[in-house]
């Protein structure tokens, strides 16, 4: 992994498969909570609702915002 520059601040990409259970949805409540919260980092988050096709594509539109991480 290349090193991370340091900033005062980053952006995260998220792109979950689906938020159609509790542990997904806390999942993501939870990344929302540590990187907006407390860090006070930009996070994207996208909700591909179970179709591997929506997630690639929303794949591709988080690396298009060119975030400093992908998770």
């Amino acid at each position: 992994t290349p090193p991370l520059a340091k900033k005062d601040t980053y952006t995260i990409g998220f792109a979950q498969t689906d938020n159609l259970n509790p542990w997904r949805l806390a999942e993501t409540a939870s990344m929302k909570d540590v990187y907006e919260t407390q860090l006070g980092w930009k996070l994207i988050t996208t909700d591909a609702g179970g179709d591997t096709a929506k997630q690639l594509a929303d794949i591709d539109s988080i690396i298009a915002q060119k975030p400093d991480i992908f998770i």
